[in-house]
């Protein structure tokens, strides 16, 4: 609302009146060019150009690059530019928006969300406190760019660099890199725990469906009654195994991607088979079934903590700029199917 209200005064009391505009071309994270000629730049947002010298910051940039095709190709905006103008540059900064059914979406401000960029400051006292308290969200959930800077961090982008201020980012940028990649050295006593909650009844769900595909099958080839009980017994353990495993495999890989499924499975079966041997040291009783549900959860969880290696630097070391955001489960298309088309193009009706 409050940009409408500024638009509509530029309207009144501005030489230069609010317009809207046609996006013809993204020409990087930032930099757009309309149909009639205008090159254009959000005003208050310094972002990171697909040709910073930072991999991360290239990234950064590159998803924003993604975003702006997806959103604002070939679509109208309404525009008002950031006065007064700075007739050096050779493109103008403006504050650009689009009325959807559900609402206008101010998109200087959603850049600021997304993390694509840092608040520059340099806006109208109308759009201050909102666009810092957007930068600062960002900041709190890790988004774009506050993923890899601190938040007092001074870095900005609006410039050029030297041959050494470039080598300088880049390392620090790879610094930045692998303490984001080995966040799970932390603490892992919650992530194990629940572990030890979740993975048995995970491996109780797996089982019961096992238990009647089991019988099933003794069934088929002939047994009846009391002669099904072995096929029950034997498909149950092994649902209870795998749907174990499964559950502390889906955890654990997230955390570190040398952990896999055949090794997590591997480990439970062992486990499971200790599990057996110990029942039978144990009186009749409690301990027994302590002993063997408990055994192969933790012996997946060993497999996965105390056993498979870490991953070293020359497993997540940028190389050429690349990056997938694997650690954290996310690709580009990703990130364009989960943030555009479900905020944005859902309600993105072209008038």
């Amino acid at each position: 609302m409050r940009l409408f209200i500024y638009l509509f005064a530029l309207t009144l009391c501005a030489p230069v009146s609010a317009q809207t505009v046609r996006i013809k071309t993204i020409l990087d994270s930032n930099l757009f060019e309309t149909f009639d000629g205008k090159i254009i730049k959000l005003a208050g947002v310094d972002a990171p150009s697909k040709n910073h010298p930072a991999p991360y910051m290239r990234d950064v940039a590159e998803r924003a690059y993604i975003y702006a095709r997806s959103v604002f190709l070939n679509r109208h905006f309404s525009i008002a530019p950031l006065l007064p103008k700075d007739t050096t540059k050779n493109y103008e900064l403006v504050f650009m928006q689009k009325d959807y059914p559900l609402g206008p979406v101010d998109y200087n401000k959603e850049y600021l969300l997304e993390g694509f960029g840092r608040f520059t400051g340099l806006v109208p006292d109308e759009f201050y406190a909102g666009y810092k308290e957007a930068e600062h969200e960002a900041m709190e959930k890790k988004n774009g760019i506050w993923n890899y800077l601190p938040g007092d961090s001074t870095l900005t982008f609006e410039r050029h660099f030297s041959p050494e201020e470039s080598a300088q980012l880049r390392q620090q940028d790879s610094l930045l890199f692998i303490k984001d990649a080995f966040k799970r050295k932390s603490d892992p006593t919650g992530r194990i725990a629940s572990e030890l909650i979740m993975a048995p009844l995970s491996g109780f769900a797996v089982a019961y469906v096992s238990l009647f595909a089991s019988a099933g099958v003794g069934a088929l080839g002939g047994s009846e009654g009391l002669g099904l009980f072995p096929y029950a017994i034997v498909g149950a353990g092994v649902g209870y195994t795998a749907g174990s495993a499964l559950f502390v495999y889906l955890v654990e890989h997230n955390e570190n991607p040398n952990v896999t499924f055949w090794g997590t499975l591997g480990y439970s079966f062992l486990g499971a088979g200790a599990g057996i041997g110990l029942a039978c040291l144990f009186p009749y009783g409690t301990s027994q079934y302590v002993a063997f549900f408990a055994a192969p959860v933790v012996s997946a969880i060993i497999y996965a903590n105390y056993v498979v290696p870490e991953p070293q630097f020359s497993d997540f070391y940028p190389t050429a700029g690349k990056y997938s955001f694997k650690q954290r489960g996310y690709s580009h298309k990703d990130l364009y199917n989960s943030t555009v088309l479900y905020n944005v193009n859902l309600i993105n009706i072209s008038f």
